[in-house]
């Protein structure tokens, strides 16, 4: 279904963000600089509507807690997207392939959408305006209309469903501010038309299989950090929410059936192009203050064969690399968000019965991560089905309102059996892609690098392996067990990106590359390692990578555009008008007569459509003096309109303006600017201009 909002008024959602003396209060826009709801401002909204038709007898008691869920034990039956402006997505392609960025920028998109209103406090005993408490706020305009995706659980009855429908359109105001004239809205619930969805592709299978999927991420998404911090992500989808996502596709019985032999899954690392990125190892070092050359090169010293250094090292500071060595960086934001208090009649938050502003860290929107999952036939098959099945759902924290939302796809499957084998190895090196939980012989878990060797040597079936170099890190492994209502036992893993050498006389059968996994709770993305065979004492790293969005179309699918286009042409008339007034100030100013002069002249180019008719009606003037004296004013404005601006209006010709268009603004714009000069006092300012 969708959600459709019209801003019956201005708008605005608190971003929770400021901008010194320019604005107080933001409201809230994404990257690119178009404004829109977050859902859990929204979803919150159709809630107390909800709650309020509950406490009337409208609905049943307890049907909002079931369609809404309640934290911790009780999912949502719906889930909620963010709300983007209609036809955002054919607006956000036209911005994209603009090739004048200057015109395309945030500020003027934003800019666009939106404008800023001053407000201040009045003192009730003088009637004037408190000192200091000038505020500013960015308010949305009004008339704009905002969509939203919403998705029903089959859970949910027809009755629950118009409880839903009738809650969300009784939503009136939203945004702060809201008693004060902003946020006034009207919010209906629309049957979406059905969209064509991919076609399955028919994969070939083996005994064993290689499964390769990305996630494409349509929404923020918050991943919570396993060490016990809720309002930090992870930067990286870890295996354990693939695995949820596999469980609640093919339910309890088809689950277990899939898990009868184990299933492994890796985490879901961010991708550079098609290619999936790997943790930097944590043995790569620079020179202090070392940095990108002209080519965007850096050649970085591997620790495990450097030998004797005397430079000055520090960590290269970077997480992720592709196989080639670009560094890929994933983007994070800040989200701030408030609960209100139980009391209705409070309409803000005051720090008491429960009400708190708090923030959220989240992977950006528009990012792609990649994984693997090793499958038997009969796995695999099941794999495909549900990623076939769940093309666009939601994972991670939050998914029922504003983050979550993802694309996934199986990219390419792979036959194992069919890799030839390569010859023996003697010396290798293995890093680890993941970190690594390990028990050692009394059943506890274990950090120790010689555990790790233990399981090495069971893995590959040789017993004289021997631990030569090493570099480690270790991380902190947690939890939440949403089933159980308990925390999960925190423990000490050997963590990602940790990097050891080994030698054995036996040898091994791994090749350069291979990917392998070993120790506990692998089918949660624990255990990657990557073999590597070569020994290089520097590597060279190369700056992130930019893959830009290729266009197919060339024509623009909005008036976008044309609109910021427009809105720049204006700004520039509008400068030039003032920056004229300031030079005609200096030739009227002596005069007496100048302002009334000014303010008929503006009185006329209301009245009139075009310079040819405000001439005409200026030479009626009653005065001699004040007719010579608007004269030269007249000649001024007309000479500007007739050679100047219409050329710096850099617009397509069926959204030029029209010659009334231009007159008007800039007559006005000059006109204001100059009455603005001639105001009382105006012997005083003469100095400052000369």
């Amino acid at each position: 279904m969708k959600l459709r909002i019209k801003l019956l008024s201005d708008f605005c959602t608190g971003s929770g963000e400021g901008f010194n003396s320019t604005v107080d209060t933001d409201a809230v826009f994404d990257e690119y600089g178009f404004p829109y709801i977050p859902a859990k401002r929204l979803k919150g909204c159709i809630r107390e509507s909800c709650l309020e038709l509950e406490e009337l007898g409208v609905i049943p008691m307890g049907s909002v807690t079931r369609m809404f869920g309640r934290e911790g034990d009780k999912p949502s039956l719906f889930s909620l997207s963010d709300s983007y402006p209609e036809d955002y997505e054919a607006m956000l392609s036209d911005l994209m392939r603009e090739k004048d960025k200057i015109l395309t920028n945030y500020q003027n998109v934003v800019a666009l959408y939106s404008y800023t209103r001053a407000q201040t406090a009045l003192n009730p005993d003088t009637g004037t305006a408190e000192k200091n408490s000038l505020r500013t706020i960015r308010v949305v305009k009004k008339g704009m209309v905002f969509e939203s995706d919403l998705r029903i659980s089959p859970q949910m009855t027809n009755e629950e469903k118009e409880y839903l429908k009738l809650g969300a359109e009784l939503v009136t105001h939203m945004g702060i501010h809201r008693t004060r004239g902003l946020g006034t809205v009207k919010i209906t619930l629309q049957e979406a038309k059905e969209e064509a969805y991919q076609k399955t592709v028919r994969w070939k299978f083996g005994e064993r299989n290689r499964i390769f999927y990305s996630i494409l991420l349509k929404s923020s998404m918050m991943n919570k950090s396993p060490e016990g911090n809720q309002t930090k992500t992870q930067d990286y989808i870890e295996g354990g929410k693939i695995l949820g996502l596999l469980a609640g596709g093919l339910g309890k019985e088809k689950y277990q059936e899939l898990m009868q032999e184990e299933l492994v899954v890796s985490n879901a690392y961010i991708m550079c192009g098609e290619k999936r990125c790997s943790p930097l190892q944590v043995s790569l070092q620079k020179r202090k203050d070392q940095g990108f050359d002209e080519e965007g090169k850096m050649e970085v010293i591997d620790m495990l064969y450097a030998g004797d250094v005397y430079e000055q090292m520090i960590p290269v500071g970077e997480k992720y690399a592709d196989s080639d060595g670009h560094i890929v960086n994933v983007d994070t934001e800040i989200n701030y968000h408030h609960r209100r208090p139980e009391d209705k009649s409070v309409g803000h938050v005051n720090g008491i019965n429960e009400s708190a502003f708090y923030q959220m860290e989240s992977i950006c929107k528009g990012q792609k991560f990649g994984g693997m999952i090793l499958a038997t036939k009969k796995q695999a098959e099941m794999v495909c089905h549900v990623f076939s099945a769940m093309q666009e759902t939601r994972m991670g924290y939050g998914r029922n309102a504003q983050y979550g939302a993802v694309e996934l796809s199986i990219d390419r499957v792979e036959n194992i059996e069919n890799e030839k084998t390569e010859k023996l190895v003697h010396d290798f090196q293995i890093k680890l892609n993941a970190p690594v939980i390990l028990y050692n012989q009394n059943g506890m878990c274990s950090a120790d690098v010689n555990v790790l060797c233990i399981y090495l040597r069971e893995v590959l079936g040789v017993e004289d392996l021997a631990l030569d170099q090493m570099v480690l890190s270790y991380e902190t492994i947690g939890g939440f067990n949403v089933k159980w209502g308990r925390r999960k036992p925190v423990i000490t893993a050997i963590g990602k990106g940790s990097v050891c050498t080994f030698h054995t006389d036996a040898g091994v059968t791994v090749k350069n590359g291979e990917i392998l996994f070993i120790g506990e709770r692998i089918s949660e993305g624990y255990g990657e390692v990557l073999f590597s065979t070569e020994k290089n004492r520097s590597v060279i790293l190369r700056k992130e990578c930019e893959h830009e969005r290729v266009e197919k179309q060339e024509e623009n699918k909005t008036n976008l555009i044309s609109m910021l286009a427009k809105t720049q042409c204006r700004r520039e008339i509008q400068a030039g008008a003032i920056k004229d007034a300031k030079e005609a100030y200096l030739d009227c100013f002596k005069e007496k007569d100048a302002d009334s002069v000014v303010s008929r002249l503006l009185q006329i180019c209301r009245e009139q459509n075009n310079i040819d008719d405000m001439v005409i009606q200026a030479e009626g003037t009653e005065s001699d003096k004040k007719r010579e004296l608007t004269q030269p004013l007249i000649k001024w404005i007309k000479e500007s309109l007739e050679k100047e601006y219409p050329s710096k209006c850099r617009i397509e010709p069926s959204e030029q303006f029209r010659e009334e268009e231009i007159y008007s603004l800039y007559s006005r714009t000059f006109l204001q600017q100059l009455k603005y000069l001639l105001r009382p006092g105006r012997e005083e300012r003469r100095a400052e201009h000369e």
